[in-house]
């Protein structure tokens, strides 16, 4: 177990939200619904009369991840991997944007910040006055507690998520099966997220069936 500052290059960072503009410019930044989902959606976004240098640290990069900083106490922290090409988009300041460094996969600690147990910390960690949306900070997130197994471990539990979404479950499905997942006590996922996963298991593929039929019954 550690906190997701042991596992980013840098400390999460804030966007950036000057007022958009109704004509076409070469800078698109992405609105908050590009993410609300859990699922990256490059059609919401806005245009940005402004200079962003190429080095800037606003343009995002592929497979970063993206944290909703304010939104409803439902929906704050909600995150989502960006899978664009590099430097196609900015992000706002309701945004936080994190890079997974060499100790971690991004589509695993992608999949980890949609658990049930970081949703309610983030929650619980939510600040705000009456009227507006409820917010998280960079310390906030910098503390989210990460459960971290192997690289190898994080691969075969990737691959067998990625496995699940693939035999028809949407994303909306999948939110709900990780908001169940203490409850999927002899699930393969519940004991790939303990670090109980054998990566070396000739029967993984049967492991993805007990999964999804698991899953199924929650």
């Amino acid at each position: 177990m550690g906190v997701l500052l042991d596992f980013i290059q840098e400390k999460p960072r804030n966007g950036y939200s000057p007022s958009a503009v109704d004509y076409q410019t070469a800078v698109k930044s992405l609105s908050l619904p590009a993410t609300t989902s859990g699922t990256f959606d490059g059609s919401f976004f806005k245009y940005l009369d402004i200079i962003v240098e190429s080095d800037s640290h606003l343009w995002l990069k592929k497979d970063d991840i993206l944290i909703q900083r304010a939104n409803s106490i439902e929906k704050v922290g909600t995150s989502a991997i960006y899978t664009d090409v590099d430097n196609a988009f900015v992000y706002p300041d309701l945004m936080m944007r994190i890079r997974a460094n060499e100790k971690t996969t991004p589509h695993y600690l992608a999949y980890f910040l949609k658990t049930s147990k970081v949703m309610e910390y983030y929650r619980n960690s939510a600040t705000g006055t009456a009227g507006n949306m409820p917010k998280i900070n960079q310390t906030v997130v910098s503390n989210t507690p990460i459960l971290m197994p192997s690289i190898e471990e994080q691969q075969t539990i990737v691959r067998i998520l990625d496995a699940l979404l693939g035999q028809g479950k949407s994303a909306q499905e999948f939110a709900h099966v990780l908001e169940n997942i203490a409850h999927m006590k002899k699930a393969i996922l519940a004991r790939a997220f303990r670090g109980e996963l054998n990566t070396n298991d000739p029967n993984e593929e049967n492991a993805i069936n007990l999964l999804h039929v698991t899953t199924n019954e929650v």
